[in-house]
């Protein structure tokens, strides 16, 4: 079973900061320029960790080219450890998942589900690399 399913209260979610609260951090928080910020901002949406890690990379003198560089590594590996890549076990539910993404930006988890062809095994282990975020408050 899935931890979602075995957890007796529901877990607090966190959600992403909006882009407002976001580009505030980044400019006032940070000391960011306003365009730098933007930048960040569209490389990693309004995940507070994330902005953090690649304001820090920023002020650390590193040029947003290295920062993204490094996501897209970082995001391979994630999809490698997954088995998300071509030829490799869940590709093409992935696949499936990230098209739904893309025409409606949340799916719920029944979808999600179904694309796993209800194989609790399945879905569990991708969810639980975290490379989609299930958030229980809203079923997505």
């Amino acid at each position: 079973r899935s931890a979602w399913s075995r957890a007796i209260t529901p877990p607090m979610e966190i959600s992403d900061i909006s882009e407002e609260e976001s580009m505030k951090y980044l400019i006032e928080k940070r000391k960011i320029d306003e365009e730098m910020a933007k930048e960040l901002y569209q490389l990693v949406g309004g995940r507070i960790l994330e902005l953090k890690t690649i304001a820090n990379g920023i002020l650390a003198g590193r040029s947003i080219e290295d920062i993204k560089k490094q996501k897209l590594i970082d995001i391979g590996r994630k999809f490698d450890s997954t088995k998300l890549l071509q030829e490799q076990k869940y590709y093409e539910a992935g696949k499936r998942v990230i098209n739904a993404l893309l025409d409606s930006k949340e799916i719920s988890i029944i979808t999600f589900k179904r694309i796993f062809k209800n194989n609790e095994k399945e879905y569990s282990e991708v969810l639980g690399n975290n490379v989609f975020a299930y958030r229980p408050s809203r079923d997505t």
